[in-house]
């Protein structure tokens, strides 16, 4: 019998439709700064490659997210819940550490941040409601 969590999908679902907006807005955004703001070329290097990175990671995880939840496996759960870690990372990184920061920037990650939270919470509900339903 495949245990799946409603709310998880359902933040899966809101996340992965939101990261598509969100690396469309970075996209135009990274654009807009080395048009526009004194940038160094290795800055725009080192930006590009851990938002190259943010993008790969926060995919994988939401596919083995979507994947674990909808198949009952959780191996793809915990991959998932691992993935987080390195995903906020790459969110901190935008929104704190980057060289030049845009408010716009800061509003997108903080909604990004609190979905991953909420992802978070919700699939530590999941597995602790799948180790019950086993004993």
């Amino acid at each position: 019998m495949v245990h799946s969590s409603l709310p998880f999908e359902v933040l899966l679902y809101l996340n992965y439709n939101y990261f598509i907006v969100f690396i469309i807005a970075e996209v135009v955004l990274y654009l807009f700064k080395i048009s526009h703001l004194p940038y160094s070329t290795d800055a725009i290097l080192i930006d590009g490659l851990i938002f190259k990175f943010y993008c790969s990671i926060q995919l994988c995880r939401i596919h083995a997210g979507r994947k674990g939840n909808l198949t009952g496996r959780n191996t793809y759960i915990i991959v998932s819940l691992l993935l987080i870690i390195p995903s906020l990372i790459g969110i901190l990184y935008i929104t704190l550490i980057q060289l030049k920061v845009l408010r716009l920037e800061v509003i997108l990650c903080c909604i990004e941040i609190v979905m991953e939270i909420a992802e978070l919470i919700f699939v530590l509900f999941h597995l602790c409601a799948n180790k019950r339903s086993k004993y």
